[in-house]
This record gives C-alpha cells, sequence and structure tokens, in this order.
C-alpha cells in the first residue's frame, strides 16, 4: 500500500535579483501529522563547497549555524510547528524554500534516500 510523503528543499540563493541558487537541504514530512508526526532533515554533504563556488563572499561561519538550528529545531516536535511556519513566512533572502511537494512510497527510507539523490546530489562536472 502506498503512503504518501510531503518534501521542501532548503536553498542557497546569493542574489535576490535573480533565480540562482543551490539546494542545501532536504525537509520530508508526514503529511497527516506535519507538526509532530516523523520528520527527516537531509543537507548536501558539500554545501559549504558548492556554496563557496557561487558566492565566494558567503559566510559560512553563520550559514552553518543557521543549517544546525534549522535542523535541531524542525527535528524537534515542539518546535518544528514554529520553524515550519518562520521558513515559510520569512525565508526569502539567501536561504528560500522550496514549495512542499507529494510523493508516494511503499518503504519510507528507500523514498527519502530517492529525495536526497535527486535533490541533493549533483554530477561530478557541476561539483568538481
Amino acid at each position: 500500500m502506498q503512503r504518501k510523503l510531503e518534501y521542501f528543499v532548503l536553498q542557497y540563493a546569493p542574489n535576490a535579483l535573480t533565480d540562482e541558487c543551490i539546494n542545501l537541504g532536504l525537509v520530508v514530512l508526514d503529511p497527516s501529522l506535519p507538526e509532530t508526526g516523523f520528520c527527516v532533515v537531509r543537507f548536501a554533504e558539500n554545501w559549504g563547497k558548492r556554496v563557496q563556488f557561487i558566492d565566494p563572499e558567503a559566510d559560512l561561519e553563520i550559514l552553518s549555524a543557521s543549517v544546525l538550528e534549522f535542523e535541531r529545531r524542525l527535528c524537534n516536535p515542539e518546535q518544528r510547528a514554529e520553524m515550519l511556519q518562520i521558513m515559510e513566512d520569512s525565508f526569502s533572502n539567501s536561504i528560500r524554500v522550496s514549495s512542499r511537494k507529494l510523493c508516494f512510497y511503499e518503504n519510507v527510507a528507500s523514498a527519502i534516500e530517492i529525495l536526497a539523490t535527486r535533490n541533493l546530489q549533483v554530477s561530478v562536472a557541476q561539483d568538481a
């Protein structure tokens, strides 16, 4: 039996006037209980390198602290609803949140791996 997952992508956009961005992270939620059900947060292993490639002036220390804070608050059911609201209402400058999307799965672990591969990995040529 197939079940649903909801996910969105966290993106870094160095210039609010252009559409150029890179995917930093993936957030996967149970759509039936988005604020209290399971939540998985994954960040691209090489996100710092990718950010510096498109924005050599980026403050990786602040971005790293933000990434840790996002993960900590999203994985805590008591803080998740507030963090989701902040992300959806306030993020628009250098860190953006994609629209939420649904996917259907039979095995949640496999579905998360597929979503992470599709949204967080780049080819060797792009990542060189």
